[in-house]
């Protein structure tokens, strides 16, 4: 009779941890969810049209302010009720955002096509016959290769935070 009274007990001890892990896997499923659905929400904001100017140099400034705003929200998410490596995924994900924003903060000065024209004529004066076109264009190059290699972060990063929501049982969107 003790030995069947045990028995019960163990079964009984058994299910309350499967209710509980049950239970409290849930939660991470739906934190992780409702991180996802904020970060979405950040991104769309970030998405919306800049403000519309002439000169490419006050366009990507905006984006650049679109992008550090971006950041500042999704670092407020409270990340407390996630797993570990979701948290950290998720800060090196917005991490490498800001890092985005840095590069686009920082582009090289984009002429306009007087200021371009006028410049090209006084180093031909001064014996540059290609104007620095061959300098602008090498510069231009090397920002375009920076703003890849941010965008493949990016990129790498998210499928980070993918990956492991998805291990955890949160239902994801695809695309970022």
């Amino acid at each position: 009779m003790k030995n069947k009274s045990w028995i019960g007990i163990g079964v009984a001890a058994l299910v309350i941890v499967g209710m509980f892990r049950m239970c409290s896997g849930g939660g991470t499923e739906r934190a992780i969810e409702r991180v996802l659905a904020l970060d979405h929400q950040y991104s769309q904001a970030m998405s919306a049209d800049t403000a519309q100017t002439e000169d490419p140099n006050q366009q990507l400034d905006a984006v650049a302010a679109q992008v550090f705003q971006y950041t500042t929200q999704a670092k407020s998410i409270d990340l407390s009720s996630v797993p570990k490596d979701f948290a950290a995924a998720y800060y090196g994900h917005v991490s490498a955002w800001e890092d985005m924003g840095t590069t686009i903060q920082r582009h090289p000065y984009i002429p306009s096509t007087m200021e371009g024209v006028v410049e090209g004529f006084i180093r031909g004066l001064l014996g540059d016959w290609t104007g620095g076109a061959f300098e602008k264009q090498q510069m231009f190059d090397d920002y375009g290769r920076q703003l890849q290699a941010r965008d493949d972060e990016i990129k790498r990063t998210w499928r980070e935070v993918e990956t492991i929501a998805i291990r955890n049982g949160a239902s994801i969107k695809t695309g970022e």
